[in-house]
C-alpha cells in the first residue's frame, strides 16, 4: 500500500463521529504487537494533552483524569469502501469483503467510563500510535456493549470504517450470524433504526452502498 494511502485510511478511521483528534506521535517508538505501543506510548499521548484548552473535547473532565486513564481491550478495525460495499451480496459473509488496514482501537477508561480511543497502527513495518480521541464513539460503543453483556457468548466484535460518509458501523458475529449496528447518525443510512441496535446484514449493508454511492455521485457532480 502506498504511503499516501496509509494516510488517508488512518484519518478515515479517527475522523469519523469524533468531536476533536490528536494526531502526530509525541514519541514515536517501534513495538512489535499493538498491545505494547498503546502500553508504552499511552503516558507520552496523554501529557500532550496537558495544557490543552481542548481538553473536555477529548472527553476528559479535567487534568486529574489524565492520571487514572486504563487502557481497554483493542477493537480491529476495518475498512468498508465502495469498492468493497460493490462486493457484497447476500450470501457473502461481511467479514470476507471488508478490508483489513492492520489498525485497532484501544478504549481508554477513568473509572470505568470510556474517554475516547488511542489508535494504533502497522505502519512501515512496527506498530505505532497514530491518534487519541474519538470520545463520543466511544461512549456509544460502550453503551452498546453493555446493553448486549448478556448475550456475549461466542461474539466477535469488529469496527467498520465507511469514509465517504464518515460513518463508523459495529460488526456482529455471533454463531455464524452477522449483525450490523450503527455509531452515530448518517444521512439516508438506517434512519429508521436505533442507533446501537443490531440488526441483519443484508438489510443495512445495501442501505450503506445507496448512501456511499450517492455521496460520490454528488461530489462528481460538483
Amino acid at each position: 500500500m502506498r504511503k499516501v494511502d496509509r494516510v488517508c485510511i488512518t484519518l478515515i478511521a479517527v475522523l469519523a463521529g469524533i468531536a476533536i483528534i490528536r494526531f502526530g506521535t509525541p514519541t514515536i517508538s517501534a513495538s512489535p504487537t499493538p498491545q505494547e505501543a498503546a502500553r508504552v506510548e499511552l503516558s507520552s499521548w496523554l501529557e500532550s494533552l496537558r495544557g490543552d484548552e481542548n481538553l473536555s473535547l477529548y472527553g476528559f473532565m479535567d487534568l486529574s483524569e489524565l492520571d487514572s486513564v486504563t487502557l481497554g481491550e483493542p477493537y480491529p478495525v476495518f475498512l468498508l469502501s465502495l469498492e468493497e460495499l460493490r462486493k457484497y451480496r447476500p450470501n457473502v459473509k461481511v467479514r470476507d469483503v471488508v478490508r483489513d488496514i492492520q489498525q485497532f482501537d484501544f478504549p481508554l477508561y477513568v473509572n470505568g467510563e470510556a474517554r475516547g480511543f488511542l489508535t494504533v497502527e502497522h505502519f512501515e513495518g512496527q506498530w505505532k500510535v497514530v491518534a487519541l480521541g474519538g470520545y463520543p464513539v466511544s461512549r456509544e460503543l460502550q453503551a452498546f456493549q453493555r446493553q448486549s453483556n448478556g448475550n456475549n457468548q461466542g461474539q466477535e466484535v469488529k469496527l467498520l470504517r465507511v469514509p465517504s460518509i464518515d460513518g463508523t458501523f459495529i460488526l456482529v458475529e455471533r454463531v455464524g450470524a452477522e449483525k450490523i449496528a450503527r455509531l452515530g447518525s448518517y444521512p439516508g443510512v438506517m434512519a429508521q433504526t436505533e442507533r446501537g441496535r443490531e440488526y441483519h446484514a443484508p438489510d443495512v449493508v445495501p442501505q450503506i452502498r445507496k448512501a456511499v454511492e450517492e455521496f460520490i455521485a454528488a461530489q462528481e457532480r460538483r
